[in-house]
């Protein structure tokens, strides 16, 4: 167990990022990620035959992943990232989704900044058809929900003047708790189609997770469940827009996020829409139609402008993501229970 202490900073320390939260956060965001971060250190699998199993997921799909390498002279200062855009050729180092890749910020404790998931696993759950289904759900978002407006240094251009849209659990800004949809009161399918299609992203990624992480969401979640998107374990909201590209930008969001482009009538392209940029690590992921990526929120990351291959096609962009407000419940006026203060108090400096 951690050293319990009387005081203690109140920054996230976060899952196996363990980052260090740009803000003050909840106690109840602190508590849970202190227990993520303590069931992954000590927690061992159940059994031999699981550890085996788990042990050979964790190195044929982790350690089997190519290293992203990050040169010097392709990197961007962190006090001159904030705000960079970037054309639809970026001057940076260029990975694809081939095969699965990943940069390590700080390997021994599992801390990426990106993480590929190759293409040909997206493609055994990701088809035409289901394709066509979101991209038709995606454009009821559109039709049905306000803009959410984001602060200067994150807000993007949409070269079509589309919204910048949020589905499943909105931060209720100014106030506390949340705010659905309104697509899941007027258009109730198309908003099943989208908490599926959350599901499925997750499911696509999870093979690709350590096993002690997801032990350490399902702990966490049982302790102190945060809203989800349908079925989903972790992911509480979607942001989505069409023709989308953002400045970059630092996230103070809760574990990772997920991102996935949809094209249609498009899925069997290899041709690259735009670009995942991380600039102060001097490199970006191109992105094809259907592609999936997990990336640290808590790195500069941006979308790049789409390449002249879809200037005229429509570009459906969304990431999938939980929040440090969505872990807290947006209300500090709950009291933690007994469990959670314990885990709040925990320190793990040593």
């Amino acid at each position: 167990m951690g050293r319990i202490v009387k005081n203690r900073e109140t920054n996230v320390r976060g899952y196996s990022l363990l980052w260090q939260s740009k803000k003050s956060s909840s106690k109840r965001t602190v508590a849970i990620a202190n227990l993520m971060h303590e069931v992954q250190r000590d927690s061992p699998a159940k059994n031999t035959k699981t550890i085996r199993r788990q042990g050979k997921k964790d190195h044929n799909l982790l350690e089997g992943a190519h290293n992203i390498i990050s040169r010097t002279e392709k990197c961007v200062p962190f006090h001159l990232a904030d705000g960079m855009n970037f054309p639809s050729n970026p001057n940076l180092d260029i990975y694809t989704t081939e095969h699965a890749a990943v940069h390590w910020v700080d390997r021994d404790e599992g801390v990426f900044s990106a993480f590929v998931i190759p293409r040909n696993k997206v493609l055994q759950s990701v088809n035409s058809t289901n394709t066509f289904n979101v991209v038709r759900a995606l454009e009821r978002l559109q039709s049905t929900e306000t803009t959410c407006n984001r602060s200067t240094t994150k807000k993007g251009i949409s070269a079509s003047r589309s919204k910048y849209t949020i589905f499943g659990h909105k931060v209720h800004r100014g106030g506390t708790g949340f705010v659905n949809d309104r697509l899941s009161i007027l258009d109730p399918n198309s908003a099943r189609t989208l908490k599926r299609w959350a599901e499925r992203m997750e499911h696509i990624t999870a093979e690709f997770l350590p096993s002690k992480l997801l032990r350490g969401i399902s702990k966490a979640n049982g302790l102190s469940a945060w809203p989800t998107t349908g079925k989903c374990k972790f992911v509480s909201a979607m942001a989505s827009s069409v023709n989308y590209s953002a400045p970059a930008h630092l996230d103070d969001d809760f574990l990772f996020s997920i991102h996935q482009l949809n094209v249609e009538g498009a899925l069997e392209s290899n041709n690259i829409v735009q670009y995942m940029c991380f600039p102060t690590y001097g490199f970006a992921i191109g992105l094809r139609p259907g592609d999936v990526i997990l990336f640290n929120p808590h790195v500069h990351h941006c979308l790049s402008e789409k390449t002249d291959m879809y200037s005229s096609r429509n570009v459906h962009v969304s990431t999938f993501y939980v929040k440090t407000a969505h872990v807290g419940k947006n209300n500090n006026s709950i009291p933690l229970s007994d469990e959670e203060l314990i885990y709040y108090n925990m320190d793990f400096t040593n």
